[in-house]
């Protein structure tokens, strides 16, 4: 699948349910798609491949596929956060690949392939549409963010991917 054919999908004003992975996460991706899929969204959703391999994956799993790889997000597959030129390669391309969808008037859910949608979040979602940008992380902790701001902590949670 391409981008012009996920737009073609996606009438302007809707989402693009996106993830991006690459094959080490090839279980949780088919997971993502299967619970995007009986939310009925599957016309209006892709995971973006990182390496040569996942394409093929996701492609012979007939999940749609959007190609986004790049030959420092390949090595080493199973850990991309220890490379960090290819970490940072792959931050602008998530922006770049979400931009081509906003920049054309569409809305975009992006989510990490380890989230499982039980219920369509656009209901909830929509009336705050006219932010530009909402994020979440998945570090979520009231606790460690209570302490942290107290000056109580000087790092965030362990295992979480922010060290404020």
């Amino acid at each position: 699948r391409t981008v012009e054919e996920l737009l073609a999908a996606v009438p302007e004003g809707a989402a693009v349910w996106l993830s991006l992975s690459n094959s080490a996460f090839r279980d949780l991706a088919v997971n993502w798609a299967a619970h995007v899929y009986r939310l009925g969204k599957e016309r209006s959703a892709a995971i973006a491949a990182l390496d040569r391999n996942f394409v093929a994956a996701l492609v012979a799993e007939r999940l749609p596929c959007l190609e986004l790889v790049h030959p420092l997000l390949e090595r080493p597959a199973a850990n991309l956060r220890s490379n960090v030129t290819g970490f940072r390669r792959f931050g602008a391309m998530k922006a770049s690949l979400v931009l081509s969808f906003i920049t054309r008037g569409r809305d975009v859910l992006l989510s990490d392939v380890d989230v499982v949608w039980i219920r369509d979040p656009e209901a909830v979602l929509r009336p705050l549409m006219e932010a530009d940008v909402m994020s979440s992380t998945d570090c979520t902790s009231i606790t460690a963010d209570e302490t942290y701001a107290r000056g109580e902590r000087e790092v965030g949670p362990a295992r979480c991917a922010y060290m404020p």
